[in-house]
């Protein structure tokens, strides 16, 4: 029963990297692997990554 308490934030991780990736202009399924690979440090790197900015093409 313990381990569950302890595994349960790990399942949780990947999906809000994906989240937070997706909020800052990254591909949400590139940073869902990061997330499943390295939990803690996907969410630590995508801090410290500045914004991508979307270019905006106008047509005239």
């Amino acid at each position: 029963m313990p381990i569950i308490f302890f595994a349960f934030p790990f399942l949780f991780v990947p999906f809000i990297t994906a989240y937070f990736a997706r909020s800052s202009g990254r591909h949400y399924k590139t940073w869902l692997l990061i997330g499943c690979l390295l939990p803690i440090v996907s969410v630590i790197i995508l801090f410290f990554l500045p914004e991508k900015k979307v270019e905006e093409s106008t047509a005239d």
